[in-house]
């Protein structure tokens, strides 16, 4: 199973490019400037009052992470649980694209119903070092496969109205000081090894795409020329929004004008301001080049409807029982059973005892 179809985008780019310059066109110059950095660690940044909301966003790697930070905040309203789902590399596991589909499919949902915006998934990057801390969350070292689950899976979850974000372009493959690696990559790999994956998810419509915290080939991704404007915008053809992982950046002129939309998480935000009205009163970068870098943001929130204020329709209860069904067929297609010396199937006359234990074992 193949998806070509763009998921759950409401209007064409050109035109939520002409809106997103009507709201622009709106803001004050620090306005637009705190618009390049985001809010209370997990929100687009907004001005509220001229329309434009902030945006809520979420991790994902096996469902929806509840962000309890958030509590009694009045900034957004959440559940008390969500579905913990088997790892996506178990998901990948299956080779059952279909299966992908529902998968992201229930966790979007569960977005709705927590009022999450954007999930920050899938993660795509290729198991290329054993040693990776998240290739869990990953599809697999093979680009082909990955490419059919992340197209599947960014429908699933936008199928839902939840905006998918395709994560970490380009090149993470190691979690050990992912702040200082450098990943040396030649041509070929990034475009036969690297990138087929992005370009499935782009293909089938996907919202938004997080860029690294590992240089590529010398020059940190998050505020790299290269990865943005030539690899992502240009060969890729992605017209959404553009979004640094946390606290992955360090330059800000380079920020500016390397075609990252929004600059995410950790630096405060009295220094982000500081640093990016300096730059403007210095006249290093000009109000045109802050305008051009959160037109993509604000253009992707007007495409998928993310400044509206949707409400979960339908039964918790019923929407967690289809959740775990669907967990429970993610890890029975998933297991790969290497050795089985008779003990399978388990015979209830044999009186062979299984002990399950955790904190979330149930009967």
């Amino acid at each position: 199973m193949t998806c070509s179809v763009a998921a759950q985008q409401r209007m064409s780019w050109d035109e939520a490019y002409r809106r997103a310059d009507e709201i622009i066109a709106r803001l004050t110059i620090d306005e637009k400037l705190e618009m390049t950095h985001g809010y209370r660690n997990f929100f687009f940044n907004g001005v509220p009052e001229k329309g434009v909301p902030y945006v809520f966003l979420s991790d994902a790697a096996q469902g929806v992470r509840l962000n309890r930070d958030l509590r009694g905040s009045g900034l957004v309203e959440q559940l008390d649980k969500s579905t913990a789902f088997p790892a996506p590399i178990m998901l990948s596991a299956t080779f059952n694209p279909s299966l992908a589909y529902e998968y992201a499919r229930a966790v979007g949902e569960e977005c709705q119903a927590n009022n999450v915006k954007v999930l920050l998934g899938p993660g795509l990057n290729i198991y290329r070092n054993s040693q990776c801390g998240r290739n869990y969350e990953y599809f697999g070292e093979d680009p082909w496969l990955t490419s059919r689950m992340t197209e599947n899976y960014v429908a699933g979850i936008q199928s839902t109205g939840t905006a998918a974000c395709l994560k970490h372009f380009l090149g993470n493959s190691t979690e050990f000081y992912r702040r200082r690696s450098n990943s040396v990559i030649d041509e070929r790999a990034v475009h036969e090894i690297y990138m087929p994956g992005f370009k499935a998810g782009i293909d089938a419509g996907v919202a938004t795409v997080m860029t690294a915290y590992n240089q590529l080939n010398g020059e940190w991704c998050g505020q790299s020329e290269h990865v943005i404007k030539e690899l992502l915008r240009g060969e890729l053809g992605f017209r959404g929004g553009v979004v640094s992982d946390w606290s992955s950046t360090y330059d800000w002129e380079k920020i500016i004008r390397s075609g990252q939309n929004i600059d995410m998480g950790g630096t405060p935000k009295f220094y982000i301001e500081k640093v990016a009205r300096d730059l403007y009163a210095e006249g290093k970068v000009s109000e045109r080049e802050i305008e051009a870098m959160i037109r993509p943001i604000v253009a992707t929130c007007v495409a998928f409807g993310l400044y509206e204020d949707r409400k979960f329709e339908g039964s918790l209860d019923e929407m967690f029982a289809r959740h775990a069904d669907v967990a429970y067929t993610v890890a029975s297609e998933g297991a790969v059973l290497l050795k089985n010396d008779g003990v399978l199937p388990i015979d209830a006359n044999n009186r062979l005892k299984v002990l399950l234990t955790g904190r979330f074992a149930t009967e």
